[in-house]
């Protein structure tokens, strides 16, 4: 396995590291003060610790993209494990955990900010996303309208609480997907707008760079709101991520596909029904036809 190519979110992490450098420079104070916490990709489980997202303002943010990075740290290795035919199942049971893991957290009294930063909070997105990869689209689309009512409860007055908001909540899950994968597949027009692409393949930088830059134009002396703080900060993070996009995420996307078509072109066939483990990236395409241009992880194979 140590002769993997690495995943292709690996592109993020020169960009991730750069944003710290650059806010410790600044001296930035949600950065400085748990910097190590930041460094080792563990921003959300220290704002979970203390229960509060101010603790870490500007850095707050950064919880989400940990998340991610800690999913696709043990991900391969579940998918290596799985028999091809049982990868379903193992990813229908690891998107039930989300609702199951955020109403026992709530009867247990867990802190609003461990509910919703802490990884297993997040495997119900995750999970589907990686489902994205294995079913075929039509059951896809079936899922998505078959759930679409779901929605119509969040608008219903007096309805409230905890199971109401989770049955909204993941109600909603299949039709964001089908959604999703209908944009995808150019499906929705308005998505194909020129500039909202370009603004998809800097939209990493543009979430990780946009709270300092907030925090910079405050210490310039700009209001924390009001339409200027918006524009310029808008125009000044779409700048700054768009940079990192061609000096460090492209080049590295680029070296990663190479090294990935390489790896799958050396993979011989396995007679087994396990993965093997150059096998752990592009297990969709091999699993199923149906959409091979998305991985078992829910991410795009295209560069």
């Amino acid at each position: 396995m140590f002769s993997l190519p690495p995943p292709r979110h690996i592109s993020t992490l020169p960009a991730f590291y750069l944003c710290l450098a650059l806010a410790l420079l600044l001296d930035l104070p949600g950065y400085r003060q748990s910097w190590k916490w930041h460094a080792a990709q563990l921003t959300n489980v220290y704002v979970s610790l203390h229960g509060s997202w101010e603790l870490a303002w500007p850095a707050a943010p950064l919880w989400s993209l940990n998340v991610e990075e800690q999913f696709y740290f043990i991900w391969p290795l579940i998918v290596a494990a799985t028999p091809r035919r049982m990868l379903p199942l193992v990813f229908g049971c690891i998107i039930i955990v989300g609702p199951l893991y955020r109403l026992v957290g709530s009867t247990l009294d867990l802190n609003e900010v461990a509910l919703g930063a802490l990884p297993p909070a997040s495997l119900d997105a995750l999970g589907a996303g990686a489902l994205l990869a294995l079913w075929p689209r039509n059951v896809v689309y079936w899922l998505g309208g078959l759930c679409a009512p779901a929605a119509v409860v969040a608008f219903i007055p007096g309805l409230d609480g905890l199971w109401i908001n989770e049955f909204v909540e993941f109600g909603l899950l299949p039709v964001f997907c089908a959604l999703i994968l209908a944009g995808y597949r150019g499906a929705l027009g308005a998505l194909q707008w020129p500039p909202l692409p370009a603004l998809g393949r800097v939209s990493y930088g543009i979430y990780l760079y946009h709270m300092p830059v907030l925090a910079v134009a405050i210490n310039l002396g700009l209001a924390p709101r009001g339409r200027v703080t918006l524009v310029v900060c808008s125009v000044v993070t779409t700048a700054v991520a768009s940079l990192s996009y061609l000096l460090l995420e492209r080049p590295i996307r680029a070296e990663v596909a190479q090294r990935l078509e390489r790896a799958e072109r050396s993979v011989p066939d396995h007679p087994d029904e396990s993965l093997s483990p150059h096998s752990m990236i592009g297990v969709a395409s091999e699993a199923r036809g149906d959409n091979p241009d998305v991985d078992a992880a829910g991410q795009d194979r295209r560069v």
